[in-house]
């Protein structure tokens, strides 16, 4: 029986329904609803005993992150990257932006950790890649793959032998790919893994 683990993307509040909105808004009242959405989707987890990943916008650990441990810090949630503060990665790597680029996934992935104190291996790419980051060796490097990746996740380590499938699926069919590192830690007994 394979085990599904929903996954979120952990952003903040912004006001997308405004035609002239122009990113994330962090006011106190947008970060009190945002805090609010992750509690109440942490709750609906915790009273169904069901296993979630959260990808993590680091921005918001350093708004309210004493609140999203609070929140988060159960041992049935996957805490992982979504990177610092939600740019299009690849535009980063396109203009050439190293440090930008070091910023987004190796400060976040950082500052995760050591809210956390476990290890981040997983990042989910803002507005997701349905390609991976082929054609992005500066990015590539940044995660240590050690060759492209498409349809296969890797994160911060070797690219695991078995691929893993795209987390979820888009608009109109298209798939959205996480890149994660497939875990090499036995299965929870009872579990399978696919």
């Amino acid at each position: 029986m394979p085990l599904y683990v929903s996954a979120y993307d952990t952003e903040a509040v912004y006001p997308w329904w405004e035609s002239d909105a122009s990113g994330f808004d962090y006011t106190p009242s947008r970060i009190r609803e945002f805090l609010a959405g992750v509690r109440a989707v942490a709750d609906v987890h915790l009273e169904q005993n069901v296993p979630a990943t959260f990808f993590l916008v680091a921005r918001m650990l350093e708004l309210a992150g004493k609140e999203l441990r609070a929140i988060l810090d159960h041992s049935l949630f996957d805490i992982q990257c979504h990177s610092f503060t939600h740019p299009d990665l690849m535009a980063l790597d396109d203009r050439g932006d190293a440090d930008a680029l070091r910023y987004e996934l190796a400060a976040s992935k950082k500052l995760i950790e050591d809210t956390f104190g476990t290890p981040v291996t997983g990042l989910t790419a803002p507005g997701g890649y349905t390609r991976g980051f082929a054609g992005h060796p500066r990015i590539l490097g940044l995660l240590h793959c050690r060759r492209p990746v498409t349809d296969m996740c890797a994160a911060w380590g070797p690219v695991p032998r078995t691929p893993c499938r795209p987390r979820s699926t888009g608009p109109s069919g298209t798939r959205r790919t996480a890149f994660r590192i497939c875990s090499r830690r036995p299965p929870t007994p009872g579990t399978t893994t696919s």
